[in-house]
C-alpha cells in the first residue's frame, strides 16, 4: 500500500476519493477498516438524490416518509495538509494525523447497503440511513461489530419515498427550492425496427 491507493474520500496526495464504503467489507477494505473501528461518524440530510441508469436517466430525489433530517451511517479520516507531511502519515491512518504545520480536515465517506424494493427500481444500493435509535450505538467506541453490522441494513421501502425531479440537480450552480419538485422526464424515444 502507499500514497497512489485508494483512501476515504482523500483528495490532493495522489489518492483516489472514495465517497463510497460497501457495508459487506467495510470492516476488511484496507480503505475502511481502521476507519470502521475508529473514527465511525454521522452526516445529516432531508434528502439525496439518486439517477435511475436505464434508458432515459431520471434523477430522483430520496427522502424519508415519516422524519428529517436522518443520518446516513459513515466513516471518516483525517487529512494532512502541509508541505512536511511524509509518505508514512499517508499509508498509516492508526497513527498521529499532524505534520510540523499540517493542519487537519475530516474526510468521509458514507456507508452503502444493498437497496430495499422501491430503491433497486432507480439503483442497486442504498445509503445506509440509521434509525434514531441506531445512532447511539454506530457512534458509541465501544460497539464491536457484532454491534454494528446489524445496524447497516437499508430501511423498509414504505419508510422512502422517490420523487423524480429535473436533471438541474447535476449542475452545482442551480440551489433553489425548485430542484425539489416534481418533473417527470418524457421516456425515450425507442427505436423502431425495420423487417
Amino acid at each position: 500500500e502507499g500514497a497512489k491507493d485508494k483512501g476515504t474520500a482523500q483528495s490532493g496526495r495522489g489518492i483516489t476519493p472514495l465517497i463510497n464504503a460497501r457495508a459487506e467489507t467495510v470492516a476488511e477494505k484496507p480503505s475502511f477498516r481502521a476507519a470502521f473501528r475508529q473514527r465511525r461518524c454521522v452526516v445529516f440530510a432531508d434528502g439525496f438524490y439518486e439517477w435511475r441508469q436505464d434508458g432515459n436517466r431520471q434523477p430522483y430525489c430520496v427522502r424519508l416518509a415519516e422524519t428529517a433530517p436522518f443520518a446516513f451511517a459513515a466513516v471518516w479520516e483525517p487529512l494532512v495538509s502541509g508541505a512536511s507531511q511524509g509518505a508514512d502519515q499517508a499509508t498509516d491512518r492508526d497513527t498521529d494525523h499532524r505534520g510540523a504545520g499540517g493542519d487537519v480536515a475530516g474526510t468521509c465517506a458514507l456507508i452503502t447497503t444493498q437497496a430495499n424494493d422501491k430503491m433497486a427500481a432507480v439503483h442497486h444500493r442504498m445509503p445506509v440511513i440509521l434509525t434514531p435509535e441506531a445512532v447511539g450505538p454506530w457512534l458509541d467506541p465501544a460497539s464491536g461489530q457484532g454491534d454494528l453490522f446489524p445496524l447497516l441494513r437499508s430501511l423498509p421501502s414504505a419508510a422512502v419515498t422517490l420523487t423524480p425531479v429535473s436533471k438541474r440537480v447535476n449542475a452545482v450552480r442551480e440551489d433553489d427550492a425548485g430542484l425539489l419538485a416534481e418533473s417527470v422526464l418524457p421516456e425515450a424515444p425507442t427505436q423502431l425496427k425495420l423487417i
